[in-house]
C-alpha cells in the first residue's frame, strides 16, 4: 500500500508543477542516427528515444530499474518537440514535465517496489583519489560531457563525484553506479578508455564507439586516471513496475 500512496502523491505534483505548453509525439525517423535530449530557452526535444530511454530520463532510473512493460518498451523509436513559455526548467522540473508527458501520451501508468539488482559502487582507489579539487577563481572551461569521435573521454570540469556516477550510469555503463567515494568536493579530471560491448547501450567497440586500441579499459582507467575503483556489488533497490501503456498514435 505505501508503494502505490508513493506514485499517488507523485502523481499529484503533476497539477502543480509546470508542464509543457505544447508538445508532439512522433515515430522517429528511422534513416536519422544517434539519440539524445537537447535543452534551450524555451524548448525540449528528444530524438530517437524508446519508451523505456523517456522511462529512464524522467524517473533518473538505470534500464535494470524498469520491470515489465509492452514488447515494444525498448523497440519502438518517437521524436518529442516540446516547448514551455515560463523560464527554463530545472533538470527535476524537466523530469517532472516529461513523467507528466508519458502519463497523457503514453498512458503509462507504474508502481514502486525493491529488487535485488547488480549496481557498481564508485569508491576511493588504496592509494586515494588523483583528482584536483577546483577553487573558486579556476579560470577556463566549465562543463561535462563524453566527448566523441576518436576514442571515448571524459574531460570533467567542475564535476561532483555524484555526477561522475550518473553520467557513467546514463550513457556508458550496462548496470546503475552509485557514490561511494565519501567525496563531497567539486573537481577536474580527464578520463580516456577503450569501451567494450556491454557499454554505451551495446555500442562499445564498433562505429564511432570503437576506442583508442592503446587506451585501457575503463575499470583500469578509472583505477590509474583518477584513483578510484568500481566495484561490482548486489543492491538492494527501487524499482519501477510498468502497469500499463499505450502507443501515442493509439490515443
Amino acid at each position: 500500500m505505501t508503494n502505490r500512496l508513493a506514485i499517488g502523491f507523485a502523481a499529484a505534483t503533476f497539477a502543480c508543477a509546470q508542464t509543457f505548453e505544447v508538445a508532439t509525439v512522433k515515430p522517429a525517423n528511422p534513416a536519422r542516427q544517434g539519440k539524445g535530449v537537447r535543452v534551450a530557452a524555451q524548448s525540449f526535444n528528444a530524438v530517437n528515444y524508446t519508451l523505456e530511454d523517456f522511462i529512464k530520463y524522467a524517473y533518473n532510473v538505470h534500464g535494470s530499474q524498469i520491470v515489465g512493460g509492452p514488447k515494444w518498451l525498448d523497440g519502438d523509436k518517437y521524436d518529442v518537440e516540446a516547448k514551455f513559455t515560463e523560464n527554463k526548467p530545472t533538470v527535476d522540473q524537466l523530469r517532472l514535465m516529461t513523467q507528466a508527458l508519458l502519463a497523457d501520451r503514453f498512458r503509462l501508468s507504474l508502481h514502486h517496489d525493491r529488487k535485488d539488482i547488480a549496481v557498481y559502487a564508485l569508491v576511493a582507489g588504496k592509494n586515494g583519489p588523483k583528482l584536483r579539487e577546483r577553487h573558486p577563481d579556476d579560470g577556463g572551461p566549465v562543463g561535462f560531457n563524453i566527448a566523441l569521435p576518436n576514442a571515448p573521454r571524459i574531460p570533467g570540469r567542475n564535476a561532483s563525484m555524484e555526477r561522475l556516477a550518473a553520467v557513467l550510469q546514463v550513457a556508458v555503463l550496462d548496470r546503475p553506479v552509485i557514490d561511494q567515494t565519501g567525496l563531497a568536493g567539486i573537481y577536474d579530471f580527464n578520463l580516456a578508455w577503450k569501451p567494450d560491448e556491454t557499454q554505451f547501450d551495446g555500442q562499445g567497440g564498433k562505429g564511432i564507439w570503437h576506442g583508442n586500441p592503446d587506451d585501457p579499459d575503463i575499470f583500469t582507467a578509472i583505477q590509474e586516471q583518477l584513483g578510484l575503483r568500481l566495484e561490482p556489488r548486489k543492491v538492494n533497490m527501487d524499482v519501477l513496475v510498468i502497469d500499463g501503456a499505450g502507443k501515442p498514435g493509439d490515443n
